[in-house]
């Protein structure tokens, strides 16, 4: 049941070589996609509440997600299964490389799966959408297959790829708030990118409640001045969050969380 749900069910494979454990998980949906869901709402509906709004948000961000992670699981397999291969101090994350056609078939038939509900139910451009998912690929692939011989460069891909996933899912439901996407989510990727760039050095930044309390604490008035007065509703989440993660260190102060790539 195990194979079947990683070769076959989009995000399973994230789960079972990055996330791993419920806290990660759980962690991932409070500093990311949650934040994300929250962003494109606001966005999209301001601060008035309804049942039928907030379905039509999750499904919509439901299924963004869902394409994203069709595509960007492909780029974790052929990470897994080829690119690791080159790798000085590799990360052993999966011990099955068989059946790739199989997985990558998957992925793509889920990802045009998406994309067509998107465009016939929500009306999403076609033509937004194909770009964003080629830009996609087209990153994803010059990151494994390409630069993975040279540090420095592969550095940028990974960038490109962090920029990509957190402006993905906004620049598909509403598009104007892609800027606002990546400076909510900017705690996120200052963290992505120096964990990145220290692990290829051997080693790779805790993570605990109080660190996470303080990059976020650290960088909202950054946050702030880039805002310059206006949407600050965004940085709700944000706040929530120095104090959620405050309160979780207070409760469990030596508990470690893992980054997901």
């Amino acid at each position: 049941m195990r194979e079947y749900l990683l070769r076959y069910v989009p995000f399973c494979y994230t789960f079972n070589t990055r996330i791993r454990n419920k806290d990660t998980l759980l962690g991932l949906l409070a500093t990311e996609h949650f934040t994300i869901l929250y962003l494109v709402y606001l966005t999209v509906f301001g601060v008035s509440l309804s049942i039928e709004d907030v379905a039509q948000v999750v499904a919509s961000v439901g299924l963004a997600y869902l394409l994203f992670y069709s595509i960007y699981e492909i780029g974790y397999f052929i990470n897994d299964t080829f690119t690791i291969h080159f790798e000085g101090k590799p990360t052993i994350r999966t011990s099955n490389h068989g059946r790739g056609a199989v997985f990558v078939s998957t992925r793509a038939l889920w990802s045009f799966l998406s994309l067509g509900v998107l465009v016939v139910a929500f009306q999403i451009p076609l033509a937004r959408l194909l770009l964003l998912s080629i830009t996609l690929v087209g990153i994803m692939l010059l990151h494994d297959l390409v630069t993975f011989r040279n540090l420095e460069s592969r550095f940028y891909t990974f960038m490109s790829l962090r920029v990509l996933r957190y402006t993905f899912v906004s620049f598909i439901i509403v598009p104007e708030a892609s800027g606002l996407a990546l400076l909510v989510m900017l705690p996120a990727l200052a963290h992505s990118l120096l964990n990145y760039a220290s692990s290829k050095m051997g080693r790779e930044l805790p993570l605990t409640p109080s660190s996470l309390a303080l990059r976020y604490a650290l960088l909202l008035p950054l946050q702030l001045i880039l805002l310059r007065g206006t949407h600050l509703m965004i940085l709700a989440p944000s706040v929530a969050l120095v104090c959620a993660f405050t309160l979780l260190h207070l409760r469990k102060p030596h508990q470690t969380m893992r980054s997901v790539p």
